[in-house]
């Protein structure tokens, strides 16, 4: 099953590339089939010379088609992938849907949470410790306990959902990246509820950038998103930490971005 499963993902993230290599493709084979077709025609060639030109063209013109394709798909794992944040779309655009009516996965699944809740996309995101129904005590027993898995492909780790931060300290998103991956009312769900900033005098947090909400304040949501299985296809999330392994720059850390993509 799980080799069906990642043949799946595969194939379809080979389908989305060579679709968009479509028009790289179609210029390769202009290059060569216009001009050699133009040759037999001009030339006044007839019988086998006029046949074997046209074939001729034809076999260069796939064969510069196909390398057009490769090259368009070259370029867009090479360039536009990290642009997008090393995916080929976002996940969000802040619950507008397409001609069809359908909303992105992540916007998706923020409007399912929402209705399993009852209440509507743009009131206060679900999270952990209202699936906890204790207060938010993370000590106290819970009525539903939800644990996600992770991967941070930056550092080689996994991680569980709420996180445990354990020796790589406090973790931050950027208000500016998550604008762009998630609904704008659980981004300022998340800046409202954000957590203090531990050892500021040590760290070096730019603007726009904030702690992860406590477990207890954390949206359902972020979890779901971290923990899905769409690599390439999706883009990672990107969170940071200071990495106290490397050298202090003017005395205080910086924040290292660290790739959650999306695995099992």
């Amino acid at each position: 099953m799980r080799l069906r499963s990642a043949a799946t993902r595969i194939g379809v993230v080979g389908l989305v590339l060579a679709g968009a290599a479509v028009p790289v493709a179609v210029a390769g084979a202009a290059v060569t089939l216009i001009p050699l077709l133009w040759v037999a025609s001009a030339t006044g060639l007839s019988g086998v010379m006029r046949a074997v030109l046209i074939i001729a063209a034809l076999v260069l013109g796939l064969m510069t088609a196909i390398l057009g394709a490769a090259l368009g798909v070259f370029r867009d794992v090479r360039k536009r992938l990290p642009e997008n944040r090393y995916g080929l779309c976002s996940g969000s655009s802040d619950m507008l849907p397409d001609r069809a009516g359908v909303l992105p996965l992540t916007d998706w699944l923020h409007d399912f949470f929402q209705n399993l809740a009852g209440s509507t996309p743009t009131d206060d995101p679900v999270t952990f410790g209202d699936l906890w129904g204790n207060g938010g005590d993370e000590n106290a027993p819970r009525d539903i306990e939800l644990v996600l898995m992770t991967t941070n492909v930056t550092r080689g780790i996994s991680h569980r959902f709420p996180f445990l931060e354990g020796s790589w300290g406090q973790l931050y998103f950027d208000k500016g990246e998550f604008d762009a991956l998630f609904p704008k009312s659980v981004v300022d769900w998340m800046v409202k509820h954000a957590a203090g900033i531990r050892h500021r005098d040590r760290l070096e947090v730019p603007e726009g950038f904030h702690p992860i909400p406590k477990p207890a304040d954390l949206p359902i949501l972020l979890g779901a998103r971290t923990s899905l299985s769409f690599p390439v296809l999706l883009s990672a999330v990107p969170l940071y930490a200071a990495n106290f392994e490397r050298a202090p720059e003017n005395g205080k850390y910086p924040l290292e971005r660290c790739w959650f993509p999306m695995e099992d």
